[in-house]
This record gives structure tokens, C-alpha cells and sequence, in this order.
């Protein structure tokens, strides 16, 4: 997203919901995350972010962490919660993106137009290579009907 927002000149926005399940018989677990991100088209203080605020499984440990611009929306006091998993809650997500024009939970949000971004390289040997429908599959994801 930080090179789209570069080259089309737009600002861009990264929104990551991953719901935190447990391993079963078998399985690994599937740790969980909730990120916020904003890009701007152009250079700022690092990169081009603006504004990151994530929470984050790390094996068996949340981490939270939040850098750049605090924005209107926020609600920073949600980031003292003691369980870190807590700082940063999916209805928080929502609410955020809603405060940009964005609806990312709402399947009706995304009507089109729409563009298909191909990376033209080729993956190394070893990687897997699936549709969205096999990676879900595979991930243990029921998809919203």
C-alpha cells in the first residue's frame, strides 16, 4: 500500500482483522492481529506512513504498538487498556475506517471499480502459490456469506 499511495499520488489505508484461534488437534494456531494503517503520496517522517496503530499475537504474547500522526478519530485512551489485546478492538477498526469514508467489514462497500494487482515475479521454489479460496481453506477461514 505504501508504494500505491506513492505512485498513484492517493493516500492509502491498511486495514487487518485476524481473529486469534487457538491450535487443535493437530493444527497450529492461527495467531491473531488488528492493524491501522495510513500512507501518504508523499515522503514523511519514515517512509511514507503517517499513522500505524497495531495489536499483534507474537507467539504467546500480544504487542501493541503505535507511531506517526495521532489521528482526530482515535481514541487513544482505548491504548492504556492493561490486556494489550484490548488497545486496539475490531469495533475500533471499524470506526476508524468509518471516520475516513471506509467500510472495509461491509461486503457491499467494495461494488467496484476494482483493480487487479499481479506481481510479475516468480516465487521461489518452495513457495505455496493458492487462490484466496485455498489459502482460507487452508487457514481454517469460513468466508461470510
Amino acid at each position: 500500500m505504501a508504494y500505491l499511495a506513492r505512485t498513484l499520488k492517493v493516500q492509502g489505508v491498511v486495514v487487518v482483522a485476524i481473529p486469534d484461534v487457538p491450535g487443535k488437534a493437530g493444527q497450529p494456531p492461527r495467531y491473531g492481529a488488528r492493524q491501522f494503517e495510513m500512507f501518504a503520496p508523499i515522503p514523511t517522517n519514515f517512509l511514507n506512513y503517517v499513522r500505524t496503530v497495531s495489536v499483534v499475537r507474537d507467539g504467546s504474547r500480544w504487542r501493541f504498538d503505535v507511531n506517526g500522526t495521532v489521528q482526530d478519530f482515535e481514541d487513544i485512551e482505548a491504548y492504556k487498556r492493561r490486556r494489550i489485546a484490548d488497545r486496539l478492538s475490531a469495533t475500533m477498526l471499524a470506526d476508524y475506517a468509518a471516520a475516513l469514508g471506509l467500510r472495509p467489514f461491509d461486503q457491499n462497500f467494495f461494488s467496484g471499480p476494482s483493480v487487479l494487482v499481479r506481481n510479475s515475479a516468480t516465487p521461489p521454489p518452495d513457495a505455496v502459490v493458492s487462490s484466496l479460496r485455498d489459502a482460507q481453506k487452508r487457514a481454517g477461514i469460513v468466508p461470510a456469506k
